[in-house]
């Protein structure tokens, strides 16, 4: 069976700017800049980055301002955040943020909004410790963003960025509750895949029943998030994984956070021992991995499954170079 494989204009990058080994802030938001530039060149859709706080390996603190940076870096690419965590931040705050992106750079932002901690609860605390990630809580602080939006005056303010100047909304999430919150309010649903890839079939399903029997019932539009790794051969992306998997062994295993190590490092560290071997593959058993040709029909299969307009893609990699050669092969520009 002859797979169709993907156009670049449904694929987003998913940036959450990792620090690596032997880089520093100031490099990290440079290269996610230049990723950004990059996936304009390729034809990309869109380049989302993500929120997360108090993480020593991620610069991924502040998406409303490497938004407006990555938004006047490039011309035409659809620039994101994914996603503004919505219990720490007051709906008003959003709506001035993200109104005043999309009043610069018109029809060109986009705010997915989840629900998650972002990080370690110490940090978060000190963001806005009175949150509430509650269903309702969460539920009234999204309706209270779209009525900033929408509404000239909600709660008895006037959002001055924000009214008039909605981006375009998404929900973001892992579970079939956030799926059924997009399809009340007739909103697109982004599916954390690279985060949750075994809840997927239910996520979806849920998200499209939803969306039938909702009284807004307009036409689904679901996006899947996957992490991906592409190299001239299978053999050279399956090392460059080695990074990520030992990342991820020394937090489950050793219960340490370390930086995105160099894969060679990585590699010449591999366990020996079978059960810890075992937990080192597993970081990347949902991972699509391999030479252009492969990924892409994997992608494809993908979207062909879930039923996705669009594909995000997380390619967690340490060296700059290699990691923007992953998204050119992908793209098929390679």
């Amino acid at each position: 069976m002859t797979v169709e494989l993907l156009d670049p204009g449904v694929l987003t990058v998913h940036d959450t700017a990792p620090i690596v080994e032997g880089a520093t802030v100031r490099d990290t938001l440079r290269r996610s800049l230049a990723l950004a530039r990059h996936a304009e060149a390729l034809g990309y859709g869109r380049y989302w980055t993500a929120e997360q706080h108090g993480m020593r390996a991620v610069a991924g603190c502040a998406p409303e301002v490497i938004c407006a940076a990555a938004a006047a870096s490039t011309n035409t690419i659809r620039i994101g955040a994914a996603g503004v965590l919505i219990p720490s931040h007051p709906p008003l705050l959003v709506s001035e943020r993200f109104g005043s992106l999309e009043a610069l750079y018109p029809d060109r932002i986009d705010l997915a909004l989840g629900r998650s901690l972002g990080g370690p609860r110490s940090a978060i605390d000190l963001i806005r410790a009175e949150r509430d990630h509650t269903r309702s809580g969460v539920v009234q602080q999204i309706d209270s963003l779209i009525g900033h939006f929408r509404s000239e005056y909600h709660d008895g303010a006037r959002s001055v960025a924000g009214y008039g100047y909605e981006p375009q909304l998404w929900i973001l999430g892992t579970s079939t509750d956030s799926a059924e919150m997009a399809a009340e309010r007739g909103l697109p649903y982004a599916f954390g895949g690279h985060l949750a890839p075994g809840r997927v079939d239910d996520a979806v399903s849920t998200y499209k029943h939803a969306c039938a029997r909702a009284e807004n019932a307009q036409r689904p539009r679901l996006a899947v998030s996957v992490s991906v790794i592409a190299a001239d051969t299978s053999a050279d992306a399956q090392h460059l994984a080695e990074s990520h998997r030992m990342k991820v062994l020394q937090r489950r295993v050793h219960n340490r956070r370390i930086c995105l190590p160099n894969p060679d490092t990585a590699a010449r560290q591999r366990p020996h021992d079978p059960n810890t071997l075992r937990a080192y593959e597993a970081a990347t058993a949902s991972f699509v991995i391999g030479d252009g040709e492969t990924v892409r029909a994997q992608l494809a299969q993908l979207r062909d499954q879930t039923g996705a307009d669009e594909i995000i893609l997380s390619t967690p990699v340490f060296d700059h170079e290699a990691r923007l050669h992953s998204f050119e092969l992908v793209a098929g520009r390679s």
